[in-house]
């Protein structure tokens, strides 16, 4: 049985193991985007110093919680990885917390000390429905390319298994773009070469268009106002605020959990810590003369219609 060589005899990739490679660069630079973004929708207000916001939201994405507690051997307040181990209250809340980090530290904890900051209602990640958004993104990313480079070289060349490599080896300058394309003594030109046209339509800008309406709905999901579905004809402000309204809906979950465990944090440790959600920006219409919004035309909002900053 044959194996898989991912070079041939020449050290060059195979043309299928350098379309794999390509498809998990796309997946993972959009993943690595969207990971980004979701870890900076929220804003931590009064943090302890020693606290690294930036971990604290990592962890939510990764994990779905973190573990909010006093050190007192460190004296100081510290964010962990935690497993939740049971004992569980009637709202199935775990009494026992066992925190631990990368550097070998753990510490015993349980309700009556430290306080689980959940990342949503469910209290799940946000891995999957990024995983799973990356694919998609990245996968029709990946198709416009295949389209515009179709658009190049829309050929199919008909020849015998030995010819095969002689073939590649003018198809390459050909599509190098090289002026002449020189044949040796040992090509045989008796038999004019049989080129089949694929014709492949261009597609691309469809594709693109289908690319950025999952990118705004993972927007969506993520409470980040955007207009999802930018329309031909002119929007009123009604039209823009309930296109809108999915977004302001979403931002719910993720910020009522991170404030309800701040209530709890300032309720146990002392503390004045608050969360909000980062600022967007949003449409702001004057809703007596009903001014008219046109995605199309590029123009900054006017007097009555100005450019705001808000936070739910």
């Amino acid at each position: 049985m044959s194996r898989w060589k991912t070079k041939n005899k020449y050290g060059k990739i195979t043309d299928f193991f350098q379309s794999l490679f390509n498809n998990a660069i796309a997946h993972n630079i959009y993943y690595d985007h969207l990971k980004e973004v979701t870890i900076g929708l929220y804003q931590w207000l009064n943090l302890p110093k020693e606290i690294d916001e930036r971990f604290l939201e990592l962890t939510l994405f990764e994990q779905g919680h973190v573990l909010f507690f006093y050190d007192e051997i460190m004296q100081q307040y510290v964010v962990t990885k935690a497993a939740l181990e049971g004992k569980w209250n009637i709202y199935n809340i775990p009494i026992r917390r066992d925190a631990y980090a990368s550097n070998g530290y753990k510490n015993r904890k349980t309700s009556r000390d430290s306080i689980i900051i959940y990342n949503n209602n469910l209290h799940t990640s946000s891995e999957n429905e990024t995983l799973y958004y990356a694919d998609k993104i990245g996968f029709y990313d990946r198709i416009i390319d295949l389209n515009v480079n179709a658009q190049k070289t829309p050929l199919l060349i008909k020849c015998s298994e030995n010819k095969r490599l002689s073939m590649k080896n003018l198809y390459m300058k050909y599509e190098g773009n090289e002026p002449v394309i020189f044949a040796d003594d040992s090509m045989d030109v008796s038999n004019p070469i049989q080129v089949l046209k694929t014709d492949a339509p261009f597609v691309a800008p469809d594709i693109y268009e289908l690319k950025v309406k999952y990118w705004n709905e993972f927007l969506t999901f993520k409470g980040i106002s955007n207009v999802a579905q930018v329309k031909k004809e002119r929007m009123t402000n009604d039209e823009v605020y309930r296109q809108l309204g999915g977004s302001f809906a979403a931002r719910g979950s993720g910020l009522k959990m991170r404030q309800q465990a701040a209530k709890q944090i300032n309720e146990m440790f002392n503390l004045e810590i608050d969360v909000i959600f980062n600022e967007d920006y949003q449409i702001k219409v004057n809703d007596a003369n009903d001014e008219i919004f046109d995605p199309e035309d590029g123009n900054e909002p006017g007097p009555d219609m100005e450019g705001g900053a808000a936070n739910e």
